[in-house]
């Protein structure tokens, strides 16, 4: 609007995030999965953790089988949001 007119649109800005705390996950194993469907019928498993849009993967476990261990800890920032 020209100057001498105000506006009611508000101020909108995004809000910062903050930190608010910390989530750690840990990925101990998996038991009884299935077989792989691969031409050996060997799998490659593997974990994915996603929280919001944060997402993160175990490594795909060396030996496949059916009862992996992984042992692995997964940091996420929590935000106020």
């Amino acid at each position: 609007p020209p100057p001498h007119i105000l506006s009611h649109e508000p101020n909108i800005r995004p809000q910062q995030q903050h930190p608010f705390g910390k989530l750690v996950v840990t990925i101990i194993r998996g038991v009884n999965l299935k077989a792989g469907q691969g031409v050996f019928g060997r799998a490659d498993p593997y974990v994915r953790v996603k929280i919001g849009d944060k997402a993160l993967f175990t490594n795909p476990h060396k030996s496949g089988g059916k009862n992996p261990e992984w042992n692995e800890e997964f940091e996420f920032e929590m935000t106020t949001e």
